[in-house]
C-alpha cells in the first residue's frame, strides 16, 4: 500500500443525480489525529450528550490511543493512550476499534502489532476500578486486561489480524479477524471463544492474482439482533465485488447489498435506519492505491449516493445522535463531518 504525503483542500462540487433527496457539505472538526480507525457514537448515559469516540490507530510509534470528541461543543479528551502501533505496508496498524459497555467498561481491538503484549487480542479497561476520569492522566495498557483472542485465532488461520469488535448481549463480544475472513465469538461467563461465521471468497476473473480473492471483513455494526459486516475483498481489490453481509446470533449469513468497492466500515443511521458505507479508494494495476478514490455512501434502493467523494483513504463511517455522518481519513488525520446543505454531495 502506499501512503499519501500531501493533504487536499476540501471543496464542494454538484453533480446531478436521480437522487437528490439528500444535499451536502463538508466540515472539519478535528484535525491531527494519529491515524484515525473506527468511530463510536456514545450512548449519553457514558459522557452525557454529544459524544463519539474516535479510534487511533497511531504512527507507528506506539502512539495509538483511544479519544473521547464532543460533536457540540468541540471538547476533546483522551481516554486512552501509547497503545502499540506499527507501520504495516505503509499505512499505521494498532488499536481498530474501541467500544462502551452498558457498565461503562471499556473494550479495544487491537490488530496485529507483532511481539508486543495484547497483539490480537480484546483490550479491557474499567474507568471506574481504575479511577480514571477526564480529569485524570489517560488510561494505558497497563490498567487493561487482556482477552488473548490471537491463541484461539491460530486454530483457524495462520495471520490472524483483529479489526473490529462489537457487544451483543449478557457479555458477549463479537470479534471481528480480518486474517481468518471470520467472525468470532467470547462469552465473557464462561471464558470460551467460538466461530459465529466465516465468510466466503469472491471469485477473481481479473486474470491477475489467484482464482478466488479472500473477502477480508472490515468492519462490524449491529441492526437489531443481527450483525452487518462489511468487506474490502483482497488482492486485486477488483472494483464492484464487495458485499455487504447479514448475520443473525445463529450464525446464518445473507447478503445485504452487493457491487461495492473496497468497504472499510458501515454504520446505521440511529435517526431512519440508513446505511452508509466509506470506500477506502480506488485500485488499478501498476499505479496501485489511487489516494483520492474515497467515498462515503448511502446504500438505497434506488441504488448508491454518494455523500463525499474524492475522500483520502476513509477508514470509518459513523452518525451522531443527530444522524450527521462523521469519516476520518486514515492518513491526514482528519475528522470530517458530513452535513446537510445545498448541494447533492460534496467532493473532498
Amino acid at each position: 500500500m502506499l501512503r499519501l504525503a500531501s493533504p487536499a483542500l476540501l471543496t464542494l462540487t454538484a453533480i446531478a443525480l436521480p437522487q437528490t433527496a439528500l444535499a451536502q457539505s463538508i466540515q472539519t472538526p478535528l484535525s491531527g489525529l494519529a491515524g484515525p480507525m473506527h468511530i463510536d457514537r456514545l450512548d449519553e448515559s457514558v459522557f452525557g450528550p454529544g459524544w463519539i469516540l474516535i479510534t487511533e490507530a497511531g504512527s507507528g510509534n506506539d502512539d495509538g490511543a483511544i479519544r473521547a470528541f464532543n460533536v457540540d461543543t468541540g471538547e476533546s479528551h483522551i481516554v486512552v493512550s501509547d497503545l502499540p502501533a506499527v507501520i504495516a505496508e505503509g499505512f499505521p496498524l494498532g488499536a481498530a476499534q474501541a467500544k462502551f459497555d452498558d457498565n461503562g467498561v471499556l473494550y479495544v481491538a487491537l490488530s496485529n502489532v507483532g511481539a508486543q503484549p495484547g497483539s490480537n487480542g480484546v483490550l479491557r479497561f474499567d474507568p471506574q476500578s481504575i479511577g480514571w476520569s477526564f480529569n485524570t492522566p489517560p488510561m494505558t495498557l497497563a490498567d487493561a486486561t487482556i482477552i488473548d483472542v490471537q491463541t484461539f485465532s491460530l486454530t483457524i488461520t495462520n495471520e490472524p489480524n483483529l479489526f473490529d469488535l462489537e457487544l451483543g448481549d449478557n457479555g458477549l463480544l463479537y470479534i471481528l479477524d480480518a486474517g481468518a475472513n471470520a467472525i468470532l465469538t467470547y462469552d465473557q461467563n464462561t471464558a470460551t471463544f467460538g466461530v459465529l461465521v466465516t465468510l466466503p471468497s469472491v471469485p477473481n476473473n481479473s486474470g491477475i492474482g489467484p482464482p478466488q480473492s479472500d473477502p477480508v471483513p472490515t468492519a462490524l455494526e449491529r441492526a437489531g439482533d443481527d450483525l452487518l459486516i462489511s468487506t474490502l475483498t483482497g488482492f486485486p481489490f477488483n472494483p464492484g465485488v464487495a458485499t455487504l453481509y447479514r448475520v443473525d446470533p445463529q450464525g446464518n449469513l445473507s447478503v445485504e447489498y452487493t457491487g461495492l468497492s473496497v468497504i472499510t466500515d458501515v454504520a446505521v443511521d440511529p435517526t431512519d435506519g440508513d446505511i452508509a458505507v466509506a470506500q477506502f479508494a480506488s485500485f488499478e494495476l501498476p499505479a496501485g492505491w489511487n489516494p483520492n478514490g474515497g467515498q462515503v455512501s448511502k446504500l438505497t434502493s434506488a441504488g448508491l449516493v454518494p455523500m463525499a467523494t474524492n475522500l483520502q483513504f476513509p477508514t470509518s463511517v459513523g452518525y451522531d445522535a443527530a444522524g450527521s455522518i462523521y469519516t476520518g481519513s486514515l492518513t491526514l488525520g482528519l475528522l470530517n463531518k458530513i452535513v446537510p446543505g445545498v448541494l447533492p454531495y460534496c467532493e473532498g
